[in-house]
C-alpha cells in the first residue's frame, strides 16, 4: 500500500501549482497499490506450485506459462513456489502484493500505458524477497514512446528484506509510454535458484509539472466526459438488429442516465455512467452475434429451400421456427443455440434427401475392417473410400442399428497406411453401432458395413509425481507426462486399481518402472516426456515383469496371442501372423515392439517417441490386447482384462464345441442336459436334429467385461456354481441378473483348427471360457460316454498353454451352423425359400417329428416348392 508523502497532502490542500511533489499515481495508474480483489487472502494457507493469475489493470509482456503470477494479501500463512508473503508492507500497512516467481532466465514484465505531461517524475516499486536465493533483475523501467529508455538497477533481492526500487526521468514535453514493472530471474537454473517477489505498490511522484493538479484532474475529468460522450454515441449508432430486449432496456437506461451527467458531476459518478454503457453495451453486442448465428443458419436454410424438392415442408418449419426465435427478444441463449442446431440439421436432412449423382465417380465405401479398437469415449475405425468429389469421408454412429449421416458423425482422422477414422464423445460401458461413409458435394452418400462395438469402462488409474526434480520446469515435464499417460490409459485400457507413482532419479539415466507402477525419471530431458513414460507405464503393467509375459506359450520373441496382433494389424493396416510371418508382436524378456511397424507402438527411447496422438493411443491400444491375450496389468487381474472379444448379435442363436479331438470336436455341441445339467452330444454327426437345447443366447455386461450363455430351450444359464465339479445351468428369477457363477471372461485362443479340406474348409479358433473364484478356472470338456450317450463337462484348473484344446471353445452362430453341418456330413442342407434348379423356391420343411425347419435335418425330410411339388430326402 502506498504512503502518500506529507509535500503532496500539503499540494492537494494548498493548490500548489507546477514546483510541488505531487502523487499523481491515481491519474494514471489502475490497481496500483494491489490491495484489492486477493487471489490468496490472509487466512488462506495454500501451497501455491504453479499458476499464472491475470493482474487487474496490468497487461503482462509475456508468454511463458510458469511459474506463478498473483496477487496476495499481505499475511498469507501459505507459500508461493515455496516463498513467502510478508506478514505487513513496506511502511508497515495493510493491503496486499503482486508475487513474482519463474526460473530458466525468464522475464515477468508488466506494464500500463500512460502519457506524462512534462516534468521531473520519481516511480517507486518497493520489492521484498520471500525466498532464499536472491538473484533476480529488477524489470522497472519506463519505456517512452519516443525518447530514451529509464531502467531499474537492482540487480538481486536480499532474503526476507524489503528494496526500494526506484527510478527518475524528466520529460521536456507531454510523452507517451508504458510504467514497467517485474523482473527476469537470473539464477542459473529453475525457479529454485531465482528471488521469489512480492511488489507492494507502484508509486509516481511528479516535480515541476507543467501541469497543475487542478489542470490534470480538469483534463482527466474531460476526457472521462469525451469518453461518455463517445459512449453514448456509439450506443446512439447501433444498427437495430434483433437482439435480447432485456440488454437493449439496460442500455437504454444507461444512456438516458449518462446524457444527465455534465462536468458538475464528480469523476467517481463519471467513471459509474460509462461502466455501466460499457456493460450494457458489452451485452447487447454478444446479443447481437448470437442472433446474427441465428440469421446465418436461416440464410443457408433458404438458399437450399426448394418447395418442389422433397422434404420441403419439414425445412420450411425448421426456417419459420428459427425465425421466430431470431425475432424472438426474450429468447435464451440456449433457445438460440437449439434452433441453430435443429435448422442446420434439417438443411442437411432437406440436401440429402435431394441428393444428385453430381460429375465424376458416385462415392463408395469399398472395405470396412470390422476389427475396431474401442476405449471408453472414443473408438478407432478403418475404412477404404472412393469416389469425386468427396467432402466428408468419416464415420456415423448410434446406439440404434443402421446409423446414417443425421446421427452423430466425424471426419476426423489420422492416415497410416490407409485412414484410421477416430470416433471421439461415446459414452462408456455402451453398445453402439458404426458405419463408415463417404459423402460427395451434391450430398450423395455411400455406406459401408456395420460393425457392433462395446466400449469400455473408464479406468480409474491415477498418477503422482514427487515434485523431486531440481527445477520448475522439468517437475512440469514430468507431472504433465504422467498425467497425460494416465488420461491415456483410463481412456484406452480400463484399468482399475492401478496406481503410476512418478519419482525424480538424479542418477537414473534414462526411466524405469517396477510392476506395480514405482517409476523413475532421471535428468535427460528427452525422457521427461509421455512417449517414455508411457513407455515405462508398460513395464508397471507387466511388460517384461509379470510372470505371463515370460510364459512360453505367449512369448517367444514373438507374442503369440491374437488380440495383440489383431490390434498391431489394425495401426498398421497389414495383417500380422506370428506363426507364419515376422510381420507381428515381437519381444524380448523386458521389452515389446512390432517388426517392421510404421511406429515404435512401444517408445522404446526417447529417439523412438514421435510426440503424436496416435502413436500413443495405439501404444495404449496394443497394451489392452496384450491384456486381453491374458497379461496381468495388475495382482487384481489374475488372469488378463475380460472384454467383449466375441461380436454376437443379441438375436441370434450361438453353439458352442469343444476344440479337442475326442471332446467334441467335429462332431458334439453343448446342450442342456435334463433340468440342471450341462454336457456335450454329438449332434453334428448322431443324424439327431439339433434342437434348442444345444442352442445359446449370448448375453454381454459392459460395466465388467464378461459374458452369459442363456438356453435357448430352457432361457436357464449356463453356470458354474460353487461346490461341483461340472458345468450346469441355473434359473435366474425374473427381474434378477446373473451372478458371477454365471459369468465368463472369453479369452481367444491363440492357434487356429480346420474342418474340412480345400475351399470347403472352415478355419477358425476358440476361446476360453474362464473366471476366477479363489482361482482360475475354464470350462471342460470330457470324454463321450458312448453307454450314457453323452460327454461330461468340468470346472477344471484353468490351463493357459496351446495343448489345452478341451478347454478351448468353438462359438458357431446359428448362420454359420448349416456349413459346419455340411463340411461335417458332406452333405449339403437345403434351406428354406431356396431356389431350385427348375426355378421354384422351398416353400416348406418338414423334419422326421412332423415340426416345420429352416432346412434340413438328419433323418426323414419331406421338401414343398412353391411349384406344388413335393420331394422326400434322408439325410444320414
Amino acid at each position: 500500500m502506498k504512503k502518500i508523502l506529507l509535500t503532496n497532502i500539503l499540494a492537494l490542500i494548498c493548490s500548489v501549482g507546477a514546483v510541488a511533489q505531487t502523487d499523481v499515481t491515481d491519474f494514471f495508474l489502475k490497481n496500483a497499490g494491489f490491495d484489492t480483489n486477493f487471489d490468496y487472502t490472509a487466512k488462506q494457507s495454500t501451497a501455491v506450485a504453479q499458476e499464472i493469475l491475470p493482474i487487474d489493470g496490468w497487461t503482462a509482456g509475456f508468454t511463458i506459462d510458469y511459474t506463478i503470477t498473483g496477487v496476495y494479501e499481505f499475511g498469507f500463512k501459505g507459500t508461493f513456489n515455496n516463498g513467502t508473503i510478508p506478514a505487513k508492507g513496506f511502511n508497515g500497512e495493510a493491503g496486499g502484493g503482486l508475487a513474482l516467481s519463474t526460473g530458466w532466465n525468464q522475464s515477468f514484465p508488466y506494464y500500463q500505458t500512460v502519457t506524462l505531461p512534462a516534468g521531473t517524475y520519481t516511480v517507486t516499486a518497493p520489492t521484498y524477497n520471500g525466498f532464499t536465493a536472491t538473484a533476480g533483475t529488477s524489470l522497472l523501467a519506463w519505456i517512452p514512446e519516443k525518447g530514451t529508455q529509464v531502467k531499474s538497477t537492482v540487480s538481486s533481492y536480499p532474503s526476507n528484506k524489503w528494496v526500494e526500487d526506484k527510478i527518475e526521468f524528466t520529460l521536456t514535453e507531454t510523452t507517451t509510454g508504458k510504467i514497467q514493472i517485474g523482473y527476469i530471474a537470473t539464477g542459473n537454473g529453475g525457479s529454485s535458484n531465482s528471488a521469489n517477489i512480492v511488489i507492494d505498490y507502484v508509486q509516481i511522484i511528479g516535480t515541476n509539472m507543467s501541469m497543475t493538479v487542478e489542470e490534470l484532474e480538469a483534463q482527466l475529468k474531460q476526457e472521462a466526459l469525451d469518453n461518455l460522450k463517445a459512449l453514448i454515441d456509439k450506443a446512439n449508432e447501433l444498427p437495430k438488429k434483433p437482439c435480447s430486449t432485456a440488454a437493449l432496456d439496460e442500455l437504454t437506461k444507461a444512456v438516458e442516465s449518462a446524457s444527465a451527467i455534465n462536468d458538475t458531476n464528480t469523476k467517481e459518478e463519471i467513471a459509474e455512467a460509462s461502466a455501466a454503457i460499457q456493460e450494457a453495451l458489452d451485452a447487447v453486442n454478444a446479443s447481437m452475434k448470437e442472433h446474427q448465428v441465428v440469421a446465418d443458419a436461416i440464410d443457408k436454410a433458404i438458399n437450399a429451400y426448394d418447395e418442389t424438392k422433397a422434404g420441403a415442408e419439414d425445412l420450411k418449419t425448421a426456417i419459420d421456427a428459427a425465425s421466430t426465435v431470431w425475432t424472438n427478444g426474450d429468447a435464451t441463449s440456449e433457445e438460440m443455440k437449439a434452433a441453430v442446431e435443429t435448422l442446420d440439421k434439417a438443411t442437411f436432412a432437406f440436401n440429402l434427401a435431394n441428393s444428385t449423382q453430381g460429375a465424376g465417380t458416385a462415392p463408395s465405401v469399398t472395405k470396412t475392417n470390422h476389427y475396431v479398437p474401442t476405449g471408453a469415449t472414443e473408438a478407432l475405425m478403418r475404412a477404404t473410400f472412393a469416389g469425386s468429389n468427396l467432402i466428408e469421408k468419416g464415420v456415423c454412429w448410434s446406439t440404434e442399428h443402421e446409423p446414417t449421416v443425421l446421427d452423430n458423425r466425424t471426419t476426423k482422422a489420422f492416415t497410416l497406411n490407409g485412414t484410421i477414422i477416430h470416433v471421439k464423445g461415446l459414452e462408456p460401458a455402451t453398445v453402439y453401432y458404426l458405419r463408415p461413409y463417404a459423402m460427395n458435394k451434391t450430398y450423395q452418400v455411400a455406406y459401408g458395413e456395420e460393425v457392433k462395438i462395446v466400449t469400455h469402462p473408464a479406468g480409474t488409474c491415477i498418477g503422482t509425481w514427487d515434485e523431486g526434480a531440481p527445477n520448475d520446469a522439468a517437475n512440469k515435464r514430468c507431472r504433465e507426462a504422467i498425467q497425460q499417460t494416465i488420461e491415456y490409459f483410463n481412456e484406452w485400457t480400463g484399468i482399475k486399481g492401478f496406481t503410476l507413482s512418478g519419482h525424480y532419479g538424479a542418477q537414473t539415466p534414462t526411466a524405469d518402472c517396477s510392476y506395480g507402477g514405482w517409476m523413475r525419471i532421471g535428468p535427460n530431458t528427452g525422457n521427461q516426456a509421455i512417449g517414455t513414460v508411457i513407455h515405462e507405464t508398460g513395464h508397471g503393467v507387466g511388460v517384461g515383469t509379470s510372470d505371463r509375459w515370460w510364459d512360453s506359450n505367449v512369448h517367444s520373441w514373438k507374442w503369440f496371442g491374437r488380440e495383440a496382433n489383431e490390434m498391431y494389424s489394425f495401426l498398421e493396416g497389414k495383417a500380422a501372423d506370428p506363426y507364419n510371418s515376422e510381420f507381428c508382436m515381437v519381444g524380448d524378456n523386458t521389452h515389446g515392439w512390432g517388426s517392421s511397424a510404421t511406429y515404435d507402438w512401444f517408445v522404446n527411447g526417447a529417439d523412438k517417441d514421435k510426440h503424436t496422438e496416435l502413436q500413443y493411443l495405439g501404444g495404449c491400444c496394443l497394451l489392452y490386447g496384450l491384456f486381453i491375450d491374458g497379461l496381468c496389468p495388475t495382482s487384481a487381474y489374475s488372469n488378463g482384462l475380460p472384454g467383449y472379444t466375441y461380436n454376437f448379435d443379441e438375436t441370434k442363436k450361438y453353439y458352442l464345441m469343444c476344440k479337442g479331438e475326442g471332446y467334441g470336436f467335429g462332431e458334439g455341441l453343448l446342450y442342456q442336459r435334463g433340468a440342471t445339467g450341462a454336457s456335450w452330444n454329438k449332434f453334428l454327426t448322431s443324424g439327431e436334429p439339433i434342437d434348442d437345447s444345444a442352442a445359446w443366447y449370448l448375453e454381454f455386461n459392459p460395466k465388467t467385461g464378461y459374458y452369459f450363455f442363456k438356453n435357448a430351450e430352457s432361457g436357464k444359464y449356463l453356470t458354474h456354481a460353487a461346490g461341483n465339479t461340472s458345468m450346469g445351468v441355473k434359473t435366474i428369477a425374473s427381474g434378477k441378473s446373473p451372478s458371477a457363477t454365471e459369468q465368463f471372461q472369453l479369452m481367444p485362443d491363440r492357434t487356429n483348427v480346420t474342418l474340412g479340406a480345400g475351399k470347403e474348409s472352415i478355419t477358425t479358433h476358440g476361446y476360453w471360457m474362464t473366471w476366477y473364484d479363489g482361482s482360475n478356472k475354464a470350462m471342460g470338456a470330457k470324454s463321450y460316454f458312448n453307454v450314457s450317450g453323452y460327454g461330461q463337462t468340468q470346472q477344471a484348473a484353468f490351463d493357459y498353454s496351446d495343448k489345452a484344446t478341451s478347454q478351448m471353445w468353438i462359438i458357431i452362430s446359428e448362420d454359420e451352423l448349416p456349413a459346419y453341418q455340411e463340411i461335417i456330413t458332406g452333405i449339403k442342407p437345403i434351406t428354406l425359400n431356396e431356389s431350385s434348379a427348375n426355378g421354384s423356391n422351398v416353400v416348406d420343411i418338414v423334419g422326421m417329428d412332423g415340426v416345420k425347419k429352416q432346412q434340413t435335418q438328419k433323418g426323414f425330410n419331406i421338401i414343398k416348392y412353391s411349384d406344388g411339388s413335393t420331394k422326400k430326402i434322408f439325410v444320414k
